[in-house]
């Protein structure tokens, strides 16, 4: 079974104490070229049991590519992922770089994208992004990919334009 392209958020391993509606968050073509248009996503305001509060959201579902990639992860390896990737939000939102994530450079934006570290065989990754706004001071965490350790060359091919030959030598393959 495959895991949901859009995870719900009323999973007590994620540690989240609370689930509010939020405004929703323009997401620009610009910022994330691979998706197939600008849009409003849906956002949900989230509080972990450590008091950290943020808007998050899933742009997963506004690429084909990514959608198709994210449809082959199982649903165990995606939960381990985003277990990995709510436990580390409160000290990337503080400024700090986790253990569990590793930043990545999108070649085409020159921002980061985060990428939760790889555990076990055939494990699966949650690529995410921190934005944000204006309008609110709250970051809005954009659940951008999720993909088996297998597919990630691919999958960075599409959200990075990075060469491969980098990728793999900085991702531990090519060997």
């Amino acid at each position: 079974m495959n895991y949901e392209l859009e995870p719900t958020l009323q999973r007590p391993d994620l540690l989240i104490s609370e689930i509010a509606p939020a405004p929703g968050f323009e997401v620009d073509q610009a910022d994330y070229p691979w998706i197939s248009k600008s849009s409003e996503v849906t956002t949900s305001l989230v509080t972990l049991s450590d008091g950290s509060q943020f808007r998050y959201g899933s742009i997963i579902g506004l690429s084909s590519s990514v959608s198709k990639i994210a449809s082959g992860v199982n649903n165990e390896a995606a939960i381990k992922a985003d277990q990995t990737m709510f436990r580390a939000l409160p000290e990337l939102i503080s400024g700090n770089l986790p253990l569990s994530v590793d930043a990545v450079m999108n070649q085409m934006t020159g921002t980061n994208l985060y990428k939760t570290g790889k555990k076990g065989p055939d494990a699966a990754r949650v690529y995410f992004s921190i934005e944000r706004s204006d309008k609110d001071p709250l970051p809005i965490i954009l659940r951008v990919a999720v993909t088996r350790h297998k597919e990630q060359q691919k999958l960075l091919g599409i959200i990075t334009n990075a060469n491969p030959q980098r990728r793999r030598k900085h991702d531990g393959g090519g060997r």
